[in-house]
């Protein structure tokens, strides 16, 4: 299964911006104690406190962009996306020419997942404020998250033109470059890493993800430990971790990691999936339905949660509500051989048998085409 995305809190690189962080831009008379209140709160660390109290002082000034601005911040920190991004637009439309209200809208779609629309405004932004580089970094790590590592090194890139050689700079660009393809110049990266930054726990990550790849998932294990145990904020470790306790069979280890990875980016369908299959292991389909459910709301273009629940269904005897997220999951991806298999598995137990046969058939296909690929592989190197 591909890595998807990381935990937004973490890597959300740019700070939402405020007033209390310029000083009054539009100072109102009337909510002033409030407003002073909601300041202390978010200062102090209590958002709840502080979006009650924004809310209060915006009843007598409703008109006040200050307010919405800040009140969206506060409500961002209870990620309360949705309501954080209307309180952003209305300031953005009462007070226009602040172009730091449009980071705040994009921060507010990138913690929802909206990647189109938090790229789209990130660059308005950006040519307004070309010299962001937080704004720009985000920029690339939206792009990366959206499929398009082309895109998200190019901002990467100017931020090393512009004098950037900070950790999560790089971290990002060897990221890049390795969902591009483009594994010397990531390797370069990984080794500049190495030499300006040799004990960060992000090199450890790097590291255990290598040997993941190597099969050598018990010492990748070790390496993300390390990583996690010096920074445990860590980007997609956690997720990372529960994967590898999940391939060594450790399933009440790795459902913890994906509760805990779920916590911070609850918009990440690929946990869901990783969670519903290690519930499913363990007994539980119910709750892994559920799973399945929810990773096919939030990313309804991928064909493993489709595959996944009619592989539930149908091994749970449910041939009839199988069949429909089998044949959709390889509209999705027709060249998936499990689902295939499982479709035509569906279609005999519906008593549909030469429709059984024809997916039946096609799976000795896709397994010769597998094994002719592989032999093809071998040839190329000796």
């Amino acid at each position: 299964m591909r890595a998807m995305r990381p935990s937004a809190k973490a890597l959300a690189c740019v700070a939402v911006f405020t007033w209390a962080a310029i000083g009054d831009a539009q100072s109102p008379a009337a909510p002033e104690a409030l407003a002073k209140r909601a300041y202390q709160a978010m200062q102090s660390g209590d958002a709840s406190k502080a979006v009650a109290a924004f809310a209060d002082a915006l009843m007598a000034d409703p008109e006040n962009a200050r307010l919405h601005n800040d009140l969206g911040s506060a409500l961002l920190r209870l990620d309360r996306h949705d309501e954080a991004l209307s309180h952003f637009e209305v300031a953005a439309e009462l007070l226009p020419e602040v172009p730091e209200i449009r980071r705040n809208i994009a921060q507010a779609h990138f913690r929802s997942g909206r990647y189109p629309e938090a790229s789209n405004v990130l660059e308005q932004y950006l040519a307004a404020r070309p010299q962001d580089g937080g704004a720009r970094h985000l920029l690339a790590l939206v792009y990366s998250l959206a499929g398009d590592p082309q895109a998200a090194i190019r901002q990467l890139e100017r931020l090393r033109a512009d004098g950037s050689d900070e950790l999560a700079v790089l971290y990002a660009l060897s990221s890049a470059y390795t969902q591009a393809g483009r594994l010397e110049d990531a390797q370069g990266v990984v080794k500049e890493m190495f030499r300006r930054y040799p004990d960060a726990p992000e090199l450890r990550f790097i590291l255990s993800k290598a040997l993941e790849a190597q099969g050598q998932n018990e010492r990748s294990l070790e390496e993300v430990d390390r990583a996690l145990a010096a920074k445990p904020e860590l980007p997609s470790a956690r997720f990372h971790r529960g994967k590898l306790l999940w391939n060594l069979l450790r399933d009440e280890e790795a459902e913890a990691d994906f509760d805990l990875a779920i916590a911070t980016t609850p918009e990440n369908a690929e946990i869901y999936i990783y969670r519903g299959s290690v519930r499913e292991r363990r007994g539980r389909g119910k709750e892994a339905g559920a799973d399945f459910r929810r990773a096919m709301e939030l990313a309804p273009e991928d064909y493993r949660s489709y595959h996944q629940l009619g592989r539930l269904l149908y091994r749970q005897g449910n041939a009839a509500d199988a069949l429909p997220l089998l044949e959709k999951a390889l509209e999705l991806k027709s060249d998936h051989t499990e689902s295939h298999y499982l479709l035509g598995r569906t279609l005999l137990q519906l008593g549909r048998r030469d429709e059984a046969r024809k997916y039946l058939g096609r799976v000795r296909k896709l397994q010769d085409d597998e094994r002719n690929e592989l032999e093809s592989q071998v040839t190329r190197r000796k």
